[in-house]
């Protein structure tokens, strides 16, 4: 979603139980679902994904329910609504959940997200793991970013990231459309 700035903090999360809970995930888990690298190839091909959620479809969205919904719904549904209800109008839609792994040494080159579902919703990132190695650039501002805070990206300004430490960055992501009026 569009709005002035680049990046908004909104705040410390109890981020604790879902990103125990992902750590703890077997590596075959970040491997089973690869939509997001089949469909957006260009930008997200040196990523992994753990998805809960995606939609497809405009203007007549159709939101499903993945796999790793049953594997991380439990830790990630309570963190979800309670964002919502600190930082947005209620009785919206999540439109997507996942969880998204960059690899050391890992780049998801420049984009801007071009699904009509961006201009309305809003896309929240929790970072669970990340390194002072990491940049997240957004028109050029360096964003950085702290395991358990949440951040609302302008993912319609151009956008990437790169990991230049040793470990993983690992992010859960979700975007909220709220109520139309």
């Amino acid at each position: 979603m569009k709005f002035d700035g680049h990046i908004r903090d909104l705040g410390p999360q109890g981020y604790a139980p879902l990103r125990d809970r992902v750590l703890a995930l077997p590596e075959e888990q970040w491997l089973m679902d690869s939509t997001r690298q089949d469909l957006f190839s260009n930008v997200h091909s040196q990523t992994q994904s753990i998805i809960m959620l995606f939609c497809e479809g405009w203007p007549n969205v159709e939101i499903r329910k993945r796999a790793a919904w049953d594997l991380l719904a439990c830790e990630a549904t309570p963190l979800v609504r309670r964002i919502i209800a600190d930082h947005f109008a209620p009785g919206g839609a999540t439109l997507r959940a996942v969880v998204a792994r960059l690899p050391p040494g890992g780049v998801i080159k420049p984009h801007y997200d071009k699904h009509p579902s961006f201009r309305i919703a809003h896309r929240i990132h929790v970072p669970l793991k990340t390194n002072a190695d990491v940049v997240f650039d957004i028109e050029g501002a360096r964003c950085k970013m702290e395991a358990g805070k949440a951040y609302e990206i302008n993912n319609l300004l151009m956008h990437g990231v790169s990991n230049g430490g040793s470990e993983s960055r690992i992010h859960f992501i979700f975007d909220y459309a709220p109520p139309r009026r």
